[in-house]
């Protein structure tokens, strides 16, 4: 995971950021059951670390663990322009950590306007301050004004629709486009601001 100095790496339990010579240098030394899944080194100098099933850390500058999210298997972490952090998860959802709340957004089939599944594996957001988050099954815009989800998924007679589902990674260019790998090889590309009306949403014809 690349920080705002250091590039961090990460093997089992073990964390470790690149030198100036690009060599690894060993950092912190977590406890044996400890399975480092995910990093992210905040804007406030605060190191997450994401782990399966032992749920979120923090490492403070003094190099002190703390317990955020509690037995959770962690996927992803991001911060976003306003210095939130949140958490993907392959069983539990979506997570916002704030200050002094944290709020867990699941998946609902009652509900067409919550995530439309519970792994999450990619988060990202727009220049509009719209997250995109990238599940096992659909794409999700959620509007942190009005906290619903809207899905997005591949479809069949739509050209122009996602095309695969099963969503790996989301990332934005200088630009503001907005660039999706899927599970099988598929690369989407648009732009929020100028393109998103050729994306499919169930329900809405063409």
């Amino acid at each position: 995971a690349m920080g705002r100095k250091y590039l961090w790496l990460s093997f089992q339990n073990r964390l470790n950021r690149l030198d100036e010579r690009n060599r690894p240098v060993p950092y912190y030394l977590f406890n044996d059951d400890i399975n480092i899944t995910a990093i992210c080194e905040a804007s406030d100098g605060m190191i997450y670390v994401g782990t399966r099933d032992h749920g979120l850390l923090t490492l403070d500058s003094n190099r002190k663990v703390s317990s955020v999210i509690k037995a959770i298997d962690v996927v992803c972490i991001f911060e976003d322009a306003e210095h939130m952090i949140w958490v993907g998860s392959s069983r539990n959802g979506l997570y916002r950590v704030g200050k002094n709340r944290i709020v867990n957004y699941r998946s609902d089939a009652r509900d067409e306007n919550t995530l439309s599944n519970d792994f999450v594996r990619c988060i990202n957001q727009d220049n509009r301050g719209n997250y995109w988050i990238g599940t096992f099954h659909g794409l999700n815009r959620f509007d942190p004004i009005t906290e619903r989800f809207t899905r997005y998924y591949h479809s069949d007679t739509q050209s122009n629709s996602l095309g695969d589902n099963s969503i790996w990674c989301i990332t934005r260019d200088r630009q503001g486009t907005m660039w999706i790998g899927s599970f099988y090889g598929c690369v989407n590309k648009f732009n929020p601001d100028y393109l998103f009306d050729h994306y499919y949403t169930p329900g809405t014809p063409g």
